[in-house]
C-alpha cells in the first residue's frame, strides 16, 4: 500500500512540474491545421487595395475559449494597412454561423509618423471541429503586412495535478470523517 502511495505522490508532483507544450503553427494554406493550444498566420501585399483572408484551422482539444489578434506596423496613409477588421465563424469559409466579431483600433507609436494598427476578438468555450477566421481590410498604395496569432485556452499540466490532488484530499477527509 505505501509503495502505491508513494508512486501516487510522484505522479502528482511529476505532472505538478511538467510545463504546457506551445507550437506555432503557420496556418495561411489551403488545408486546415488542427490547433491544440497557438498557432501564427501572416500576409504581405506588394500594392493597395482591398483583401479577404480567410485562416481555416481545427480546434483539436478540449478547451476554456480562443483569442485571436493581427497587428500592422503602418505610416498612414503610404504604407501598411488603412483598415483591419476580424471574425470569426464556425465551418467552412463563407459556410458556417458567426462566432464571434473582431474589435479593431489603431494606436499611434509616440514620437514617431507610424501607428499600430489591430483587430482581436475572444470566443468562449468551443467545440471540437472545423473554424475559420476571417481577416479583412484595406492596404495603403505602398503595400503592407499584417501578422496575428490564434491562442486556444488548454487547462496545464498543474492544473490538473492541483485539481486531481484537491479531490483526493477531499476524499481522504470524507473517509476520515465517516470512521
Amino acid at each position: 500500500m505505501t509503495l502505491l502511495k508513494s508512486k501516487l505522490a510522484a505522479l502528482l508532483l511529476a505532472l505538478t512540474f511538467a510545463g504546457s507544450a506551445w507550437a506555432s503553427v503557420p496556418l495561411l494554406s489551403t488545408t486546415p491545421h488542427v490547433i491544440t493550444a497557438t498557432g501564427s498566420f501572416h500576409n504581405e501585399f506588394p500594392a493597395g487595395g482591398a483583401f479577404d483572408d480567410y485562416v481555416s484551422f481545427i480546434v483539436g482539444a478540449p478547451n476554456a475559449g480562443l483569442s485571436w489578434a493581427a497587428l500592422s506596423t503602418s505610416l498612414p496613409g503610404v504604407t501598411g494597412m488603412i483598415s483591419l477588421g476580424s471574425e470569426l465563424f464556425m465551418g467552412p469559409p463563407l459556410g458556417g454561423p458567426l462566432v464571434a466579431p473582431g474589435v479593431s483600433g489603431s494606436v499611434p507609436i509616440p514620437a514617431s509618423p507610424f501607428e499600430i494598427l489591430g483587430t482581436y476578438g475572444v470566443a468562449g468555450p468551443l467545440a471540437l471541429g472545423d473554424y475559420t477566421l476571417h481577416v479583412f481590410g484595406t492596404v495603403a498604395p505602398l503595400g503592407g503586412s499584417y501578422a496575428g496569432t490564434i491562442t486556444l485556452a488548454v487547462p496545464e499540466p498543474g492544473e490538473w495535478a492541483l485539481f486531481l490532488s484537491g479531490i483526493g484530499l477531499i476524499g481522504l477527509m470524507v473517509r476520515r470523517r465517516t470512521r
